[in-house]
């Protein structure tokens, strides 16, 4: 019966041979009806390969499949055949009522969508797709418009279309004919209702779905010289919108999805379908977030294969930057509610981070100290596919585990603990992309529901690094000299459940580096402030080992963070960022910290920012330079007074006390600081007057019956007062005798060779970590060597000291190094 059908249809038309032939013939109509009739009969007996098999026949007849130079050609066909006409709408027609028992024929009926898509005749629903960028949240797929009609046809316009135009600007524009008959081939295509292939994709049966994903898979995949972007670009947002329709069921081709849009993302070379990919694979978990389709954890780790896209360095890795971006910044601001998980903040934060500059390169790491999410059937075990499947999704295991290790492991190790700076060296970022990122931070920082013990690390951490991309000379350079226009994307509708604010800031004042500085020191001091309540302090009680991670977890990498900012070229931020300093190093919250806790401020916060004040700051004026340094040192001796009487229980407080004068020798003698060389010697006075007045050291005199300084007796206080009296000596002679006039001199130092002054201090010390508990505390002390030849003393910023746990070790080590200080050659005192 099909094949008798099929010769009726497949015969030529009885016109050509020379008979009158109505187009409208109650042949060709009972034909088709044949074909209706018999696909019904095996959609009802479930007679899957004799239904195909019609499908297949009917794609035959609607001539689609046949080879049309150029979109006009297939609409001037359609336009006027009407036999083409009703096979068509027949065909597609059929595919809507049995769509249940289609198999092998999906595939045909997707190649007569692409033909139609080729001529510009699929529905406008099919061709737009959601985008980041643009400013309707819509794109179109089809390539650029060219213009195809013309109001006139006439002889003489056509002849100056040849010789002003010709080829080189495009295909001819339609005639009117033409014109008339694209219009009735746009009917045609209207009344098959296409787009309920995917509306109505609910309704299949999971076989058949399964299927019409095979096929869309496999368009997507195509290679060789059949290979066309614009086909596979629009198979791919099918597929996704397909999947997206049937979110109550995409376990059953998550996989499947999965490792296609992971593999694109990590191997396509084509530029607009991988933008489509990424585009794509963020609008999956904006829509999939939170409803249970997919496990979140799997979701999340797919979004991780977005950290190998190329840095912004020409203008499509820019757009693809920005889509990254916005998608990321969209997912947050709508499903940030409902990441509970360390391992979800953890991808989140590390996007943003790739995203807004930071993290340039992924290395397969040695090892891996921290838990990595699961990556589910995102990850392709070996042997489990193809060779080359295999080594690409390895790829993306080693990217989740290289961020564990990027992420988590600075933040558990406080960063570099006598560094305020996260990296020195920054890769190439897009400003528009630096700025969006920093709004999205801004919206979680200012959301206090949102930040939780489970975060903040991260959080903390990306505010430190988008602190340093706009501390950059780059960025400087920037606000100097280009002025950013605002991004073409417009704000979208208030997401429910967020208020209006919510949304990201389109003030042209917000769209520049220094602002940005300003706005992250603020949210810095926002989550300064709300440590005690994040961490529940009331809740858990006021033990030492809980602030102890509260140290090194909140306070300390915020105050290193303010404390880098201090070191910023624009004066603006300087004074900002020590303004914002002192009111946090003064606050009450911190009467919770140790003796250690004080002394790792001093060793992890005020020493490394004084270090690279005293290096100078490119492209800063004197004035203000000294200024800051002021300021800092003023704040040094600020914060040492008030927590003085806990500083002097430490045994290693000498050598934190001859590292402060350190400082305070190399301010003395800078290059054009009149105003500290006169500073400086008043808060040493301040600095003494106090010791003095609460014992810290014992100051021997004759009243107290000493004849001299000898005769005194020797104990810590009075060996601190002794160190002290001689390091003093070295930069302000004369200094304590004016002081203390009543006061016993100690015996001199034999002299130095030649030098006056000791050598900078170093900001990078032998060990970068902590000493382990029990290990030997001879790198633990500022000052643990005898002087060099020429009678310096060798002075090192030294590591965090260990805990309060080994007190015998401590005390131990304090007498070893006031021995070592007592029994040192002289030192020299300076012309």
């Amino acid at each position: 019966t099909v094949a008798a059908l099929s010769y009726i249809l497949d015969s030529p038309e009885e016109g050509e041979r020379g008979k009158e032939w109505r187009v409208g013939s109650e042949v060709v109509r009972s034909a088709v009806e044949g074909f209706r009739t018999c696909a019904s009969i095996a959609a009802h007996h479930q007679l899957g390969e004799v239904f195909d098999n019609i499908v297949i026949s009917l794609c035959k007849f609607t001539t689609l499949l046949d080879s049309h130079e150029g979109q006009g050609a297939l609409c001037a066909v359609l336009g006027s055949n009407k036999k083409m006409q009703l096979c068509v709408q027949t065909l597609f027609g059929l595919a809507h009522l049995h769509g249940n028992i289609l198999r092998e024929g999906w595939k045909n009926i997707l190649d007569c969508i692409y033909k139609l898509f080729r001529a510009r005749l699929l529905p406008e629903v099919m061709v737009q797709a959601d985008d980041f960028l643009h400013p309707e949240g819509k794109v179109s797929l089809l390539p650029e418009e060219i213009q195809l009609t013309r109001n006139d046809s006439s002889i003489l316009s056509s002849l100056a279309w040849l010789l002003s135009a010709g080829d080189a600007s495009g295909p001819r524009p339609l005639s009117s004919r033409e014109a008339e008959l694209r219009e009735e081939a746009l009917k045609c295509v209207q009344e098959c209702h296409l787009e309920l292939f995917l509306s109505e994709s609910k309704f299949l049966e999971e076989r058949s779905l399964q299927e019409l994903v095979k096929a869309l898979v496999y368009a997507v995949q195509a290679s060789g010289p059949s290979f066309e972007e614009d086909t596979a670009v629009l198979s791919l947002e099918l597929l996704l919108t397909l999947c997206i329709h049937n979110k109550d069921r995409l376990g059953l081709v998550w996989p499947e999805l999965s490792r296609l849009v992971s593999g694109l993302i990590l191997t396509s070379s084509h530029h607009r379908l991988l933008e489509r990919s990424v585009v794509g694979l963020i609008r999956l978990a904006v829509r999939l977030m939170g409803r249970g389709a997919v496990d979140r954890q799997q979701l999340m780790a797919s979004l991780q294969t977005l950290h190998t896209l190329p840095p912004p360095t020409d203008t499509f890795t820019t757009s693809l930057r920005r889509q990254l971006t916005n998608g990321i910044a969209e997912l947050i601001r709508t499903h940030a509610c409902q990441l509970q998980s360390p391992a979800d903040w953890l991808t989140v934060f590390s996007l943003l981070e790739y995203a807004g500059g930071m993290l340039p390169q992924l290395k397969p790491p040695a090892t891996v100290g921290v838990e990595t999410p699961d990556l589910g059937e995102v990850g392709v075990a070996a042997g489990d596919e193809k060779e080359g499947e295999c080594e690409v999704f390895g790829r993306q295991v080693w990217v989740a585990e290289e961020l564990a290790v990027l992420v988590q492991q600075p933040i558990a190790s406080g960063l570099s603990n006598f560094n305020v700076v996260v990296e020195e060296s920054l890769p190439v970022h897009d400003p528009e992309s630096f700025f969006v990122c920093c709004e999205t931070l801004a919206f979680l920082v200012r959301s206090e529901c949102l930040v939780s013990q489970s975060n903040f690390c991260m959080c903390v951490h990306c505010l430190r690094s988008f602190a340093e991309v706009s501390s950059s000379p780059a960025a400087n350079h920037f606000d100097q000299f280009h002025s950013l226009p605002l991004p073409s994307r417009t704000a979208r509708p208030t997401p429910p459940g967020h208020a209006p604010h919510d949304q990201p800031s389109r003030d042209k004042s917000a769209w520049s580096y220094a602002a940005t500085s300003l706005q992250l020191l603020d949210l810095m001091d926002s989550l300064y402030t709300r440590v005690l309540v994040v961490f529940g302090v009331g809740e858990n009680g006021c033990h030492g080992d809980y602030f102890d991670r509260l140290w090194h977890e909140a306070w300390c990498p915020l105050l290193q963070g303010m404390a880098r900012m201090c070191c910023d070229v624009r004066r603006s931020i300087r004074q900002a960022a020590i303004t914002y300093l002192q009111r946090a190093l003064l606050s009450h919250d911190l009467h919770y910290l140790s003796a250690n806790h004080w002394e790792a401020c001093f060793l992890e916060v005020f020493f490394p920012m004084l270090g690279r004040l005293l290096e100078g700051i490119p492209s800063c004026d004197m004035a203000s330079l000294e200024e800051i340094r002021m300021r800092a040192s003023n704040l040094l001796c600020k914060v040492f007074l008030q927590r003085l009487p806990c500083l002097a229980q430490l045994p290693e407080f000498t050598a934190l006390w001859l590292g402060v004068l350190d400082f305070m020798e190399k301010l003395m003698y800078l290059e054009y600081s009149d105003f500290l060389c006169e500073a400086v010697p008043e808060s040493l006075k301040n600095l003494l007057l106090v010791m003095s007045t609460q014992q810290v050291f014992v100051v021997p005199s004759a009243a107290d019956g000493h004849t001299s300084f000898s005769d005194a007796e020797d104990s810590a206080a009075l060996q601190l007062w002794a160190l002290t009296w001689r390091r003093i000596e070295r930069f302000l002679p004369d200094f304590m005798q004016k002081l203390f006039p009543t006061a016993l001199q100690p015996s001199p130092l034999s002299p130095p060779s030649t030098h006056q002054h000791s050598p900078p201090i170093s900001n990078n010390p032998p060990h970068s970590h902590s000493p382990p508990l029990g290990s030997s505390p001879s790198n633990c002390s500022a000052v643990t060597e005898a002087p060099n030849p020429s009678g310096i003393f060798p002075v090192t910023i030294h590591p965090p000291l260990p805990s309060l746990a080994q007190p015998t070790q401590l005390q131990e080590m304090g007498e070893a190094t006031q021995l070592q200080m007592g029994e040192a050659t002289p030192l020299a005192q300076p012309t």
